[in-house]
């Protein structure tokens, strides 16, 4: 068995054409990689697959770095890839190698993977980095519910609380140097959590990650230079993260090209380089490109396509695309209608809790979807997704009183919500009937104090009393000293920012303590 698997490995690593060990690999269209010299001189006399035969899309080749890097680790020292049984090894350490597993897993975007891992890890050894981890993939943090069930409030609390202890054990950990209580710390200081959000601090603990060539610190640094707009230097920490095996990074980096943030627009790129995760294997990637070719304003809009995308990420564990699934075979999006899938997948969804799920679930039973009708069942799921917010139930829409123009705040519903959608089409509809209109007012655009009411009342679930008390409050002396505070961070960011970058180039130009790299020739840039 394990000498099977060291052959696998290492075709891996061999061209299929030319059955030599590759020097530069890239990824064709049909999903292969292929030494560059052989796959091109091939594309000059066919345009069919090596490996299946069937007509490729394109001919765009994109360089397959990871691969790269893992071949020219192999040559260097060949017998460090060679398989380990764990059993005949005296020092083995299975708690350390479940953690690397979770760790790859998670920069492959494998959330589903990575997340089982965590909660084995922290109910067999009761690892207290990987309770952290948990609440991050439950809070949304990483992962945002792709993949995980979103928990209640209460559970988010009460895990919250244990962390808390926690605290001084993590900045204990981080000031020795350990790379896991380092990332945590800069996340917790990067999004509020536990600490007031601090860029300054979160800055300097994810660059002494970066320094250790952390792939996870490299990307978090990237995110606070992102976040400030510096794309360049974004860009560049980005794809170090990326060579050291991070592909959100990659995911990230793909979204600059087709947001134009720092670069020229180009959805062509960012097919690019989201085919080259997919390549790789990475669940997220999938989902990524599903929304991509479903999105109106795409100039490649392909329902087919975008179908396969949500069916492969579905199959990778991404539960997010369960209800996408589930509106394509009721819609016939992509593929013929279906009513009996459509209900299945709704059925999924709802069952990781979705509000979206149970709702569709819910219309389901309510109109006889794939399912006899039901409108006790259809009515129970209606309850349930309420009670995960009503902020996808609010709608703001133009009208007309009596020839003046007039805005509306209308909260629909949930029983009533495809009736709305279906005859918000028509000219004249009566919103009563689907509704009640929560606010109202003439004009084209409801006055700012007005929307930020009804985000606080309906999209943050401030309660009323709350809104009362922050209503009309002057500004406190706690309040001016910490607009005074933010403005010192962003100075000191700014400072030890240019400070890091000064000393990242004289590190770079000195023979000593390392030589300039080269330039990438990756498709990102």
């Amino acid at each position: 068995m394990e000498k099977q698997t060291d052959e696998n490995f290492y075709n891996t690593l061999i061209c299929p054409i030319i059955c030599e060990m590759m020097v530069n690999p890239v990824v064709a269209a049909d999903g292969h990689t292929y030494e560059r010299s052989a796959i091109e001189e091939w594309l000059k006399k066919r345009d069919t697959s090596p490996m299946t035969g069937e007509k490729m899309k394109s001919k765009v080749l994109v360089d397959n770095f990871q691969l790269r890097s893992i071949i020219n680790l192999y040559k260097e020292n060949p017998f460090f890839f060679k398989s380990k049984n764990l059993e005949d090894n005296p020092q083995k350490n299975t708690d350390k190698s479940m953690i690397e597993l979770e760790r790859e897993f998670r920069l492959k975007c494998d959330y589903k993977t990575s997340y089982e891992l965590l909660e084995k890890l922290y109910q067999e050894e009761k690892n207290i980095f990987s309770l952290f981890f948990l609440y991050f993939y439950k809070s949304g943090v990483i992962g945002g519910n792709v993949a995980i069930p979103k928990p209640n409030k209460t559970e988010l609390e009460e895990m919250k609380n244990i962390l808390k202890e926690y605290k001084f054990y993590l900045k204990q950990e981080s000031s020795k140097g350990n790379i896991d209580s380092l990332y945590i710390l800069s996340i917790l200081y990067f999004n509020g959590i536990l600490f007031t959000e601090d860029l300054v601090k979160s800055y300097d603990l994810a660059k002494k990650g970066s320094e250790k060539n952390d792939p996870n610190c490299l990307c978090l640094l990237a995110q606070i230079f992102y976040k400030r707009e510096d794309y360049k230097n974004a860009r560049e920490y980005f794809m170090k993260a990326y060579e050291m095996g991070s592909y959100r990074a990659l995911i990230i980096l793909s979204y600059s090209y087709l947001n134009g943030n720092g670069v020229p627009k180009s959805e062509k790129k960012f097919i690019e380089n989201m085919e080259i995760a997919t390549a790789n294997q990475c669940p997220l990637a999938y989902y990524e490109l599903a929304q991509y070719y479903e999105n109106e304003k795409s100039s490649r809009k392909d329902t087919e396509l975008c179908f396969s995308y949500y069916k492969k990420s579905a199959e990778e564990g991404i539960i997010l695309a369960y209800n996408k699934l589930g509106q394509m075979y009721e819609n016939g999006i992509g593929i013929p209608k279906n009513f009996e899938m459509a209900f299945q997948f709704y059925q999924k969804s709802a069952e990781t809790g979705s509000k979206e799920g149970l709702t569709n679930l819910g219309f389901c039973y309510k109109l006889g979807i794939g399912v006899l009708k039901d409108e006790n069942k259809a009515n129970n799921l209606f309850e349930q997704a309420d009670k995960l917010g009503r902020d996808d139930l609010i709608y703001n829409l133009l009208g007309n009183d009596r020839g003046r123009k007039t805005w509306y705040f209308v909260l629909i519903e949930r029983a009533n919500l495809r009736n709305f959608l279906r005859d918000m089409k028509n000219d004249s509809t009566n919103l009563e009937l689907y509704g009640k209109i929560i606010e109202s007012g003439y004009g084209e655009t409801p006055p700012e104090d007005i929307v930020k009411s009804i985000k606080k009342k309906y999209l943050c679930e401030i309660d009323e009393e709350e809104e009362r008390q922050q209503k009309g409050r002057k500004p406190t002396v706690t309040d001016i000293n910490q607009q005074k505070m933010d403005h010192k961070n962003t100075r000191e960011l700014n400072e030890r920012i240019k400070e890091y970058l000064s000393d990242t180039k004289k590190r770079e130009r000195d023979p000593i303590r390392g030589r300039k790299e080269s330039s990438c020739n990756c498709s990102i840039y």
